[in-house]
């Protein structure tokens, strides 16, 4: 199935010339050491910076994305909130809280963070974006549309922004539009498997089967353990009749890891009647 994609911001910014001689050392190598992954030395150096700086926003805001990175979501909420507290028109902080609120399931307060994100900054187009995502959650995919389109007048070459529209089309029923999303997409980036593998699902609906194939080969061939790809082509090899073709393919997407959806097993039993067969 083709599904909504979310984008993470983490944002980097500058360090304040105010700033400079009492925390510069620790910011910035709180910076190195995060971009290494090295997210508790990071911690450590953004904390030792917030010690010498007690209303340093930016620090609390990227030691909460550490924070994230390391799934502690609960203390990644309390640096943003506090950076929000000592700078209350910081967008870049309202907008990674909502990214956290939304990593624990909790979409409508994401949607009020964004939404607030958005005041603070109506060219924030990673804010619209992850406005949609959360939107797609609730299931409301006319403003995932109107969302992604914002991001896309924004920023041409959202390659993400173009493949949920794309998603949110095609739940709407809307293939053609879907299509020329995720065509877009792929020019922006000729190697998007997601891409790739949304489209060829789209073909399929459409009865288009050897341009699905086409596109689910070139989806798996950027990503060999592509789960998702393998089921879809499964699907497409189920409707072409090729039933072993499709048994191969369903084996494969499970050893990597797909979790089967209500109507990926309803296709499963229908393949299990059509092959008579009951396994792999």
């Amino acid at each position: 199935m083709s599904k909504i994609l979310i984008l993470i911001g983490v944002l980097f910014l500058s360090i304040s010339s105010v700033y400079a001689q009492a925390i510069d050392d620790h910011f910035t190598r709180g910076m190195l050491e995060y971009k290494q992954g090295h997210y508790d030395q990071a911690i450590s150096d953004y904390t030792k910076a917030i010690e010498a700086i007690p209303n340093y926003a930016v620090a609390y805001t990227n030691r909460g994305i550490a924070y994230a990175q390391q799934g502690n979501l609960a203390l990644a909420i309390s640096d943003y909130t506090k950076a929000i507290e000592i700078k209350p028109d910081y967008a870049e902080a309202y907008y990674n809280r909502g990214v956290a609120y939304a990593q624990q399931g909790n979409f409508a307060l994401a949607i009020s963070d964004y939404n607030k994100a958005i005041r603070i900054n109506p060219n924030y187009a990673e804010a619209y974006y992850n406005r949609g995502v959360a939107y797609a959650q609730q299931g409301n995919f006319t403003k995932v549309i109107s969302d992604c389109s914002k991001a896309i007048e924004i920023n041409p070459k959202f390659l993400e922004a173009y493949d949920n529209r794309g998603t949110a089309y095609d739940k709407q029923g809307k293939l053609t539009q879907a299509i020329s999303d995720y065509t877009k997409a792929i020019k922006i980036n000729s190697n998007s498997k997601e891409a790739y593998n949304n489209r060829g699902y789209v073909y399929a609906e459409q009865g288009k089967l050897a341009q699905a194939i086409t596109d689910l080969n070139q989806a798996i061939e950027i990503n060999p353990n592509y789960a998702e790809a393998y089921n879809n082509r499964g699907l497409v090899f189920f409707k072409e009749k090729e039933y072993d073709k499709a048994w191969a393919d369903v084996h494969k997407a499970e050893i990597l890891g797909y979790k089967p959806d209500k109507d990926d097993l309803e296709f499963r039993n229908e393949l299990k009647h059509a092959s008579h067969k009951d396994q792999y």
